[in-house]
């Protein structure tokens, strides 16, 4: 999995970042990329989260792991892309709160699904960091590395921690890939999927 991109600022716009690693330029979608202070030419480092689809890779930049972290929190909500979750990446609080009309007019999020939102975050929340314990949060990374979708990720990681407090997390990916901890296995992401 990428974890980072360190280059030179090729271009900034509206939708994202542009960075030459190596000669490769990286298209990476950037919430607020104007209000980061970067500028084109600037040597950068970006933390980043991966997105396949059937017919694409997207690849979202970050501030820091923070930032990559409650974008995590946003995509793991059933039926949250990358691309919405980046649009409400700066509201995250006022999400979770409920105050909803600190929101923007975000196309495809009507009072219904920001009464969803809300619901799942402060569920997965729930009195404790929004990461899970260390051990939580290394096998969601484990398992979101293999391709398992970053919701059905943190289930896994909860059930699995939950009901082996012991085993290893080498441990712990297998059983979670294999079904062991609700019957079915993981449900991988990826093209052809």
């Amino acid at each position: 999995m990428i974890d980072r991109v360190t280059g030179r600022l090729v271009a900034v716009d509206d939708d994202g970042v542009v960075v030459d690693v190596g000669g490769i330029g990286l298209r990476l979608r950037m919430a607020d990329p104007h209000g980061a202070g970067i500028r084109a030419g600037a040597r950068i480092t970006l933390m980043i989260s991966v997105e396949f689809s059937r017919n694409r890779i997207d690849l979202y930049a970050f501030r820091d792991a923070a930032e990559r972290d409650r974008f995590r929190e946003l995509t793991a909500i059933p039926g949250v892309g990358g691309v919405t979750a980046l649009k409400l990446l700066p509201h995250v609080a006022a999400v979770r709160a409920g105050r909803f009309e600190e929101l923007p007019a975000i196309p495809g999020i009507g009072p219904a699904k920001r009464a969803r939102l809300a619901r799942w975050l402060k569920r997965q929340a729930g009195g404790r960091d929004a990461g899970g314990s260390p051990r939580e949060r290394e096998l969601r990374e484990a398992l979101e590395a293999l391709g398992v979708e970053p919701g059905r990720a943190r289930t896994l990681a909860l059930k699995g921690v939950t009901a082996r407090p012991g085993a290893a997390v080498e441990d712990l990916v297998r059983a979670a890939v294999a079904g062991s901890f609700d019957g079915e296995a993981a449900g991988r992401k990826g093209p052809g999927r």
